[in-house]
């Protein structure tokens, strides 16, 4: 099992989990590390790193966009404790964390896999087709 943690700009993080609650009734499995207007990368850092020392699992943090302040922090951690298996996924997309509550219990690079792939099958185009405009008839059918 790892845990889970979400971070991202302003309330990214805490605004997916809340999606999450509502479309799964799950979101204790995760934990929130908004990025706010107020705080500084060694801030993040720091509650970042809080946050993965209250347990001992493995350890999978979902950002917003590569290159940000939130991943590059979380890759920085990722590089630094190495007492764990932390992996960072970037362009977090909410059919990600509702597949991960779902599938907590698996180990974390069949988790990370799963997820990257759920993440790019769900961002999508729509396209209207052209259809054919409907009359009606003089028999009211």
């Amino acid at each position: 099992m790892a845990q889970l943690i979400v971070t991202g700009h302003a309330n990214f993080s805490s605004g997916l989990l809340s999606s999450v609650k509502l479309i799964t009734g799950l979101d204790e499995k995760f934990t929130a590390v908004d990025f706010l207007e107020s705080m500084g990368a060694e801030a993040l850092n720091q509650e970042l790193q809080a946050k993965i020392q209250e347990t001992n699992d493995d350890v999978l943090i979902f950002t917003d966009l590569p290159g940000g302040t939130p991943f590059n922090q979380s890759v920085l951690i990722k590089t630094t404790l190495t007492d764990r298996t932390i992996e960072v996924v970037s362009g977090t997309n909410l059919p990600m964390l509702v597949e991960a509550s779902m599938m907590d219990q698996q180990p974390i690079g069949v988790l990370l896999t799963s997820l990257i792939n759920t993440g790019q099958d769900n961002v999508m185009y729509y396209q209207q087709k052209s259809t054919q405009k409907v009359t009606a008839s003089d028999d009211g059918i």
